[in-house]
This record gives C-alpha cells, structure tokens and sequence, in this order.
C-alpha cells in the first residue's frame, strides 16, 4: 500500500468520523433522548449532574499559583521571638509569626501570644533579626504592635474581604522557625459581613464581622496572613480565648488608620453602650418596619431606646456593605454623629457626642 493511498484513507475515515458525530447529534440524539428508556434514567439529559474527574479538579486549582504567592508574600512575614529579659541564654519563651505592617518598622501580631515584659526579636524572612518593642495592645481586634528599628520593608497590598465569594480559595501563610514557608489552603465558607437576622445580637465592643474560613485554624497559626490569588491581603488571623479568630482586611486598616492617627502610641476608639440586631429589607418588614437595611436597638443608651429603627448614619443609608459598625469605629472619641430612626411610627434624627 502507498503512503498516497494511506494517507487518503486517514484523511476520509476523519472526515466520516466528523459527519457521524454531527449527524448523531443533530438527527440520533434528539430521538434516543425522548426514548422513556433513557429518558427515565437521565443518561443523555443535559441537565444532568456534571461529576467533576481528577483532571479538572486539578485544572482549576491552577488558577492559584503557590509558589507566585509564596515568593511575593514571603517578604512580608516575621517570626516573632520572646524571652525573660534575665535570661540570656536558653530557649525563647515563646514563638509567633507576625506581619508588616508599614514599610518602616512597624509589626503585628496576635496579642495573645505576645508576654508583656518579655525581650523580644523579630526575625525577618531574609533571616535579619531586629530587637522589637511592645508599643500597644489593641484590645478590640486583638492585635499587638511592635515596632523594630528598619526601612524599606515590604508590605502587603490589601483587597476587601467583602469582594471574595463564598467557597473561593485562600492562603494562609506564615514563617517557620527556619524561615520557610508554612501554606495552609483554606475557602471561604460565607460572606464576611455581618449576617442579618433575629438570632445575633451585636454590640460594639468588637468587631461583628470576622471572615469565616474552612478548616479552622490552630492556635500555632495565630500572626498567618490570609491572602487571595493575588496575593493580597484579606484577613489575619488571631488567637482569642474562645479561640482562633480571623479580622478582615477592612477591620484592619481601621485599626491601622486609628492607630497611625494617635502618633502611633495607641488606639482610640469611639464608645456607644447598645446592643442590636442586623436587618437587611428582607428581614425588616416581619417586624412591621419599611423595607430597608438598618439596625434595631435591643439595648439603648445616649438617647437611643429599645426598639428603635436606625437607618441612617451621618447622611449615609446603612446597608450590609457599608455597615453600622465599621461607620461607628470610623469615627472618633468625642466626635457628634447624626442618626436617622424610626421610633414607633415617627421618623427622628439623633445627634450623639461618642
């Protein structure tokens, strides 16, 4: 047989394999799929379960790169080191992993596993160590600040917890004791804002939303970062007596803004003795209000009472995105808001000195 000849039958079995397929589709497919037989046991419906294989598993867990998030991160981690200032020599008495938090010096950290007193080190990923100082204990989000004497560090960017979908992927990533890298991928398991309904009650002597993340964390993870595909910065992860806690990016930068505002010495925060309940405009009119977003107070105070609809928050519409809390924490001790409510069927506006 001749390579012509080969060659021409190749090319006609391709072209009737082709032909086959379309006619099966076009003229067999619609006919078999009416068929009771194969139409009971949805063998060729379309909308029949897709069972994702290996294959594709793997194919989309390509769209994040661990070691192109690795390398950029890394840069921004510290390992944190503390020992009694009497002894000099021996084991720390503790070890924790920290974060950059600007550019020249400034470092957090779990407070939980900072010990007041102790002499600490602050190891960079490039293996420079730096003598850090305990400046401030932020009792709200949980966060310590240190500082060491450097420049020209790096920082993370950041990206709002709110823009990430449930389910979608994250790292979380801190430094070992010999400066490699730990990675621990984690999803999304709902949104980060504060869920409305009837059954939490909130208060504003911590931060309400909080990402929530599957599988939690040990405490041996308390200082990681959790970054998206970027490699941006959503969240960081604490230790808390009730456990690990996670604050979201925009938490953070509020408690960054309020502290970097006081000089660096501390934070200010403003305070409202209430407690209350979210409500989106889905929830809002079974208790026979408007159908708005808003915040219904349990416990008043500062000339609000139980019961009130507070909708309005110095001129802004209060929604789950731009939520009561993170208006409340934006402002500072001594400044007058202005709220608008509902109070039974009257409509108010409330001005309050925090």
């Amino acid at each position: 047989m001749t390579v012509k000849r080969v060659a021409l039958i190749t090319i006609l079995f391709i072209l009737a394999s082709g032909i086959s397929a379309v006619i099966f589709q076009r003229l067999l497919l619609p006919y078999l799929s009416a068929l009771p037989v194969l139409r009971d046991f949805n063998i060729l419906e379309s909308g029949a379960p897709i069972i994702i294989t290996r294959r594709e598993e793997i194919r989309i867990d390509q769209d994040i790169n661990t070691q192109e998030i690795t390398n950029r991160v890394r840069g921004s981690l510290v390992k944190i080191y503390m020992h009694e200032p009497k002894i000099i020599l021996g084991r720390p008495v503790s070890v924790t992993s920290g974060m950059i938090a600007t550019n020249d010096g400034l470092v957090i950290a779990s407070a939980q596993a900072i010990r007041g007193g102790a002499s600490i080190t602050a190891v960079l990923a490039n293996g420079q160590a730096h003598p850090g100082r305990l400046i401030f204990v932020d009792e709200l989000s949980g966060i310590a600040f240190i500082k060491i004497e450097a420049n020209d560090l790096s920082v993370l960017s950041e990206v709002s917890s709110q823009n990430k979908r449930s389910g979608e992927t994250l790292l979380a990533l801190n430094l070992d004791e010999a400066l490699g890298m730990n990675v621990k991928t984690v999803a999304m398991s709902s949104s980060s804002a504060p869920k409305p309904g009837f059954s939490q009650i909130y208060n504003l002597t911590q931060f309400n939303g909080g990402l929530d993340l599957d599988p939690v964390f040990s405490e041996n993870s308390a200082g990681a970062v959790i970054v998206d595909k970027d490699g941006s910065l959503v969240g960081f992860a604490t230790a808390t007596p009730s456990g690990m806690k996670y604050v979201r990016s925009e938490d953070l930068r509020l408690v960054m803004s309020n502290f970097l505002a006081s000089g660096s010495r501390g934070t200010a925060w403003p305070v409202l003795p209430i407690s209350y309940l979210i409500l989106g405009s889905a929830q809002a009119p079974l208790l026979g209000l408007p159908a708005r977003s808003g915040v219904v107070i349990r416990q008043g105070g500062r000339g609000l009472e139980a019961g009130d609809f507070v909708f309005m928050f110095d001129g802004r519409e209060i929604t789950l995105e731009n939520d009561f809390q993170r208006m409340f924490f934006a402002k500072k001790a001594g400044e007058k808001i202005k709220l608008k409510l509902l109070r039974g069927k009257q409509e108010l506006e409330l001005e309050i000195t925090l």
